[in-house]
């Protein structure tokens, strides 16, 4: 597997990051499918038995369809400090895509810069008044072998950093861990910054930024009951000039294709089989061809005007009796932040949005700011029975 290391903090160097991937994967989107495809008889080494581990895979159907769509349509993924965070299973990812991934080292000089500005926005939070682990995050996070519990300690002398640990210090033994998920989370987000590219969030994080960003009213947790109210009043509160905001419904997944294209007994790696070899299928090629032209004119390119209407035709068509979509459930939170020309270059702080603090890291340089908040995309009735085929085939050998 080949390397690419970031050794030095500069916009050079992330750039490098940006124009070979394009985009952060949430690492959680990438283990979710990781521990799906090495199946039930693979699972040696996490905590729990079969069934607590298929309860928070079955908690994380959105972050699989989302690996097997990254899988398919991606020449590439970007593992970044990935088994620092997670233990190795018996086919680690980098066995089971071999060319298909890349590891990515961040230096520590590097990260502890992005981390530190991480914390300043971790600080701008209350995590009072909430229940912790009411989305089971903890507890997902334990079963997945999500062993990265980065310090509410600054590293660096920097003085935001140093006032917003001195807060953090206050957090309770209770929040420390939720805290900790939150904060690795936004140093993604400082690399994606940092990049240029777009921040893929892994679904179930999605609801929990989003919550605490529009302080949505009313809440008793943040769990998926609440999705449709969560998105819809931080699309309210992202309502500014300086920010484009799209609620469009997403291009219909490759695995509902995949699972209905295989009938019958099929193991987690036929299903990986099937998702390497479908760009190379005639449907396949078609299909990916419309998704990369639809990435290119929406939230992850340079452009501003929707896609085709023949483009999103062409791909809706291709998938849309598999994927059963839900019409308005199905619509991501996508954002990209827009700026007067020339000003990112400027040796002045870029004027972010209130909206967007959280999300601004000012230990890391501004390439862009894309992000891309991801939700359940199908109906109740259609994540059962994909909660059903799912669980067949991974207790398949």
């Amino acid at each position: 597997m080949e390397t690419m290391e970031i050794n030095q903090h500069t916009k050079a160097e992330w750039a490098r990051y940006g124009a070979r991937f394009g985009f952060v994967p949430d690492p959680m989107i990438l283990r979710a499918g990781e521990i799906f495809v090495n199946g039930s008889g693979g699972i040696g080494g996490l905590e729990g038995d079969s069934f607590a581990i298929w309860k928070a895979l079955e908690q994380n159907i959105a972050s699989i369809v989302e690996f097997f769509d990254m899988v398919a349509t991606r020449d590439e993924l970007p593992l970044i400090d990935y088994y620092m965070t997670f233990s190795r299973p018996e086919q680690p990812l980098e066995d089971l895509l071999e060319d298909r991934v890349c590891q990515v080292r961040v230096g520590w000089e590097t990260y502890n810069r992005i981390k530190d500005g991480a914390l300043v926005n971790l600080a701008s939070l209350d995590l009072t008044g909430m229940s912790l682990d009411t989305m089971g995050m903890l507890s997902e996070t334990n079963v997945f072998g999500y062993d990265w519990n980065p310090g509410l300690e600054p590293a660096t002398g920097d003085a935001a950093a140093q006032s917003a640990g001195q807060k953090l210090a206050g957090v309770s033994w209770e929040a420390r861990p939720i805290a900790q998920f939150l904060l690795g989370g936004l140093v993604f987000s400082g690399f994606a910054q940092a990049s240029g590219a777009v921040h893929y969030v892994q679904p179930k994080r999605s609801r929990l930024y989003l919550g605490l960003t529009s302080k949505t009213q009313g809440l008793v947790s943040l769990g998926h009951d609440s999705e449709d109210k969560i998105f819809d009043d931080a699309a309210g509160v992202f309502q500014d000039p300086a920010i484009e905001v799209r609620r469009e419904l997403r291009v219909p997944p490759v695995l509902p294709y995949l699972l209905e294209r295989s009938p019958g007994r099929i193991t987690p790696g036929d299903l990986l089989k099937r998702a390497l070899d479908f760009p190379g299928t005639p449907v396949g090629r078609q299909y990916v061809a419309a998704v990369r032209a639809i990435r290119a004119g929406g939230i992850e390119g340079g452009q501003t005007t929707d896609m085709s209407a023949v483009e999103r035709q062409a791909a809706l068509d291709f998938l849309r009796p598999y994927s059963n979509l839900d019409a308005n459930r199905s619509r991501s939170l996508d954002f990209k932040l827009k700026l007067a020309a020339g000003s990112i270059e400027t040796a002045f702080k870029v004027k972010i949005p209130v909206a967007l603090r959280l999300w601004y890291n000012e230990n890391a340089p501004f390439v862009g700011m894309r992000k891309s908040l991801r939700r359940m995309w199908m109906s109740y009735e259609s994540y059962t029975q994909m909660s059903r085929r799912l669980g067949e085939v991974w207790v398949t050998q």
